[in-house]
């Protein structure tokens, strides 16, 4: 029983523990080289584990590195999961621990949630954790990927039991294994999308040759690729008719919305997007189509779509 070890032998069966998970946690990253989530998930368990804490989740960096998800958790009652599913939040909100241990680069320790400036304010995040999910005892570990933060591990405790140095040091420890499974899973995706890009490209090539008296064939090449490769649910290819007065439907990939090629046209000044891109040469982002004053003054195809 615990009680009847010495402290030499506790000490070296918490080292054996952390060994194991470690040597579960390795396994995990070779086997799920293209994929940090599962990674997580076995950090997670173990880290909630070694470290007697009953809810934990990792957070980390979107693409883009503006905001923080939640990729991955563990313990979290139902509502408290739905809230981790649709947690996006930017880098710049560091009144959150899991920002701002990632933003500063720091281990951030809370012993008592419930006695907190934040909690007595009433911050709805707080006052949930504390009122709803229970939770006390808080710690959180950046994920470090040399001098940047790119995430950060939080384990909660559902009574007042500060975590200790030993567990932060243990923390510590999976996050760097953390690091390295974003790391090669990112490396990993960006060698499978530079593969598939110029698979792609050879594809069209081929086409190009194979077609030279007929480019709907390389068109719809061309479409389907780009559709694939930008994991978009359509996408249509258009061409100004000769007069320069319109644009012409070539092809259409993915759901068709009823339009059909070589039939549908839209006038060159119409300030559609599509129409907007070949009347300026520019790139034209639209990044919610109802946010437009094309769709505000009741234009039929950017309503219908």
């Amino acid at each position: 029983m615990a009680e009847d070890q010495n402290p030499g032998e506790r000490t070296k069966g918490g080292a054996e523990a952390a060994l194991a998970a470690t040597r579960e946690i390795l396994s995990a990253i070779r086997t799920h080289r293209g994929d940090e989530k599962p990674v997580f998930d076995v950090i997670l368990e173990n880290a909630c584990r070694l470290c007697n804490a009953q809810t934990a989740f990792v957070a980390a960096l979107d693409d883009a590195e503006t905001h923080l998800l939640i990729p991955a958790w563990r313990g979290a009652s139902d509502a408290f999961a739905e809230g981790l599913k649709e947690f996006r939040h930017e880098v710049t909100e560091t009144h959150l621990t899991a920002v701002q241990a990632m933003v500063e680069r720091r281990v951030i320790r809370i012993d008592d949630i419930a006695d907190t400036d934040t909690y007595r304010q009433a911050e709805p995040v707080r006052v949930f954790m504390v009122d709803v999910e229970n939770i006390r005892s808080l710690a959180t570990v950046p994920l470090l990927s040399g001098d940047r933060g790119i995430g950060s591990i939080l384990l909660y405790r559902r009574e007042v039991d500060p975590f200790t140095d030993d567990d932060i040091a243990l923390i510590e420890g999976f996050a760097e294994q953390a690091v390295v499974a974003i790391e090669n899973a990112r490396q990993f995706r960006e060698i499978q999308t530079r593969l598939e890009r110029e698979t792609a490209t050879k594809n069209i090539l081929r086409v190009i040759s194979q077609s030279r008296a007929d480019e709907a064939p390389v068109f719809d090449t061309i479409l389907s690729s780009a559709t694939r490769l930008c994991d978009a649910d359509s996408g249509s290819l258009m061409l100004v008719n000769d007069a320069r007065t319109h644009t012409v439907l070539k092809a259409v990939a993915g759901k068709q919305w009823g339009f059909e090629p070589g039939s549908d046209q839209w006038p060159l000044d119409l300030g559609h997007a599509q129409t907007e891109a070949a009347r300026t040469g520019k790139v034209v982002h639209a990044i919610a189509l109802k946010d437009t004053d094309i769709y505000r003054s009741g234009d039929p195809t950017r309503v219908m779509l």
